[in-house]
């Protein structure tokens, strides 16, 4: 979608003002456009899935009463929150996004995701029923996960000894499956990498990019864990992975604490993997950051069968 067209459907949506620059950012998933106007700046997104947008817009009143800043939705002239088009305007927050957040800014970000799923509990689950638009959100169901892909990575362009490392980790994810479903569930915002934290004045300030799942919290914080920490990574450093389940708990950690955390960040790690599997172009076949993330899923198979 062009910027003429982003502009049209603004025009004939909101009430801006005179639009004077729109610009597609690298930032965001899909397409993402800052859009500035002679008094202010909003970010505008593509989105297909209305549902989860139409969510984000009853729980973002009260994520921020209890201080967790997220973007307000500019509602249409018609009060909607998404165009027909799937195009959404959030009010411009300032400030910066990083690739890895350390230090005081990474223990505060675990504390982000404590309070921001302590808020979400509150939000009942039975009403909401994310749609099956991409592969993505088919793999958010654990069953899904478990039961559907080992046959589609078999039909995948791949190498042979990938394929099945990639199956034996799925036969493994489905040991600890029923574990992993006896676990509290709840709505979370589970893509809370580093760049989905806004940062200002060498502080947290906002979150965005609301990705909801129904899960256990540690998975919200293993998602977390597995973009900042493991990702950028060369090997593992047991006191630091396990320090982030400290923060957020902030006592001493018990045996079955680091269990399930250890589960969630198997599954989280498997989604990524499998997920990354399933969407990958033909000319992407077998890239390093596959193998990236097969290393991951290797190196957390070992620590839970050291637990």
């Amino acid at each position: 979608m062009i910027n003429l067209n982003v502009e049209q459907i603004i025009n004939d949506n909101y009430e801006l003002g005179r639009i004077l620059k729109i610009t597609e950012t690298q930032f965001g998933s899909g397409h993402t456009f800052l859009i500035e106007t002679g008094q202010s700046k909003y970010v505008a997104k593509i989105d297909c899935n209305k549902d989860e947008i139409e969510l984000y817009y009853q729980i973002e009143k009260d994520t921020n009463t209890h201080f967790i800043r997220q973007a307000k939705i500019i509602l249409t002239v018609d009060d909607c929150p998404i165009t027909k088009e799937g195009l959404i305007i959030y009010e411009y927050i300032s400030g910066v996004t990083l690739k890895v957040l350390t230090g005081d800014l990474e223990i505060e970000a675990v504390k982000l995701i404590k309070r921001f799923n302590e808020c979400l509990q509150s939000i009942s689950i039975k009403c909401f029923n994310f749609g099956q638009y991409s592969e993505w959100n088919k793999l958010k169901s654990l069953d899904y996960l478990c039961d559907e892909t080992c046959t589609k990575i078999l039909d995948l362009n791949l190498d042979p000894k990938l394929i099945s490392e990639v199956n034996e980790s799925i036969n493994l994810l489905k040991t600890y499956r029923d574990r992993l479903l006896e676990c509290d569930q709840q709505l979370i915002h589970a893509d809370l990498g580093a760049d989905n934290f806004i940062v200002e004045h060498s502080q947290i300030s906002a979150t965005i990019d609301f990705t909801p799942d129904i899960n256990n919290e540690f998975y919200a914080l293993a998602q977390f864990v597995y973009w900042n920490y493991l990702w950028n990574t060369q090997e593992i450093d047991l006191k630091k992975l396990n320090s982030y389940l400290e923060h957020y708990l902030e006592r001493v950690i018990k045996p079955p604490d680091l269990e399930i955390y250890y589960m969630n960040l198997l599954y989280a790690s498997i989604y990524r993997l499998v997920g990354y599997c399933l969407t990958l172009n033909e000319s992407s076949k077998n890239t390093p950051a596959l193998e990236k993330r097969m290393r991951i899923v290797r190196w957390i198979e070992c620590m839970l069968v050291d637990t």
